[in-house]
């Protein structure tokens, strides 16, 4: 009874906060610090409102709740004969559910990536970058410490994950060692700036296309060479994404959805890119079969070419 009492005060608080934010949002003030202020405070209720709910479900869905209460702020109705908290709660049952089936299927690939950690980082990124809070300021530290159950010392070395990503120069070098555009480095998937008015969801389904088709023309390749084809890949595609800046959540769903991220060798790849070290470089992988730079760089120029020929005979 005293439980079910707790929950219906947090619902409650959810109610009022709410209430006060579409107050904000009728008057046009929606990305206001006050509203901002406000935001913060309902996520962090309907997280707790939500642990007491779904359990330990949630912890696999922290970008999900983030994003779900942000999208339910912006679209809900509020002249609608409804209860915010009927409609949210509906909706977070639904992320959770979905999260949670994800997570099955990363466990299942057998991807050794540090879910824990990657989570957690998602979690406090997300909460950070949504409501406009700078995470140096030791206050905001203390509160977002809090909230997920860690410390200051620990979310700044979490944040220094990221930091390869976020750092990434505006050129690097090509196959052919020329200095271009970080964006027409993606030979492959053919990542362009124009992509990054997309939406997520049309991002994703894009990239799994494009993806879709080059596993397609990896599975025809000679046996004999696929361990060392699969590496490259893997290593090539999970550059390219770094560079375009594509979110962790991104990444593990795209590389469970195809083959050649299943070898020993890609799954080394892959530990080296969500490690704590640095990113293996081409030649670096090349090496690991006894071969070198040259070789690499000339391997994925004939893959490429056994793709663009896929391609043609598609269209």
């Amino acid at each position: 009874m005293e439980q079910n009492q707790l929950r219906e005060k947090i619902e409650r608080q959810i109610e009022r906060t709410a209430e006060e934010i579409f107050s904000l949002k009728k008057d046009g003030k929606f990305d206001s610090e006050e509203c901002n202020a406000l935001k913060t405070k309902i996520i962090g209720d309907l997280w707790k409102w939500a642990k007491s709910v779904f359990g330990n479900r949630i912890e696999n869905a922290g970008v999900e709740i983030m994003k779900c209460v942000s999208l339910s702020l912006e679209k809900f109705d509020e002249t609608k004969q409804e209860k915010f908290m009927n409609y949210i709660s509906a909706a977070l049952k639904s992320e959770i559910k979905r999260a949670n089936e994800k997570q099955r299927v990363f466990e299942a690939s057998a991807i050794d990536f540090p879910k824990k950690k990657e989570r957690r980082l998602r979690q406090i990124l997300r909460l950070v970058e949504n409501y406009g809070k700078d995470i140096s300021d030791s206050r905001t530290l203390e509160k977002i410490s809090a909230m997920f159950g860690t410390t200051a010392k620990e979310i700044e070395a979490l944040l220094s994950l990221r930091e390869r990503a976020l750092t990434t120069p505006e050129t690097a070098e090509n196959d052919d060692g020329e200095v271009v555009s970080r964006f027409d480095t993606a030979n492959f998937l053919s990542w362009k700036q124009s992509t990054l008015s997309k939406s997520d969801f049309e991002i994703r389904e894009e990239l799994s296309t494009k993806l879709s088709k080059i596993d397609q023309t990896f599975k025809n390749a000679q046996k004999r060479t696929k361990p060392y084809l699969a590496a490259l890949l893997t290593h090539r595609v999970l550059t390219e994404l770094e560079k375009a800046q594509t979110e962790t959540e991104t990444i593990n769903e795209l590389l469970c959805g195809v083959s050649f991220t299943n070898s020993a060798e890609s799954k080394r790849v892959i530990r080296s890119f969500f490690g704590s070290c640095d990113f293996v470089s081409q030649e670096q992988v090349a090496a690991w079969f006894g071969r070198d730079k040259t070789d690499a760089s000339r391997t994925m120029r004939n893959f490429r070419k056994m793709l663009e020929e896929k391609l043609s005979t598609q269209e």
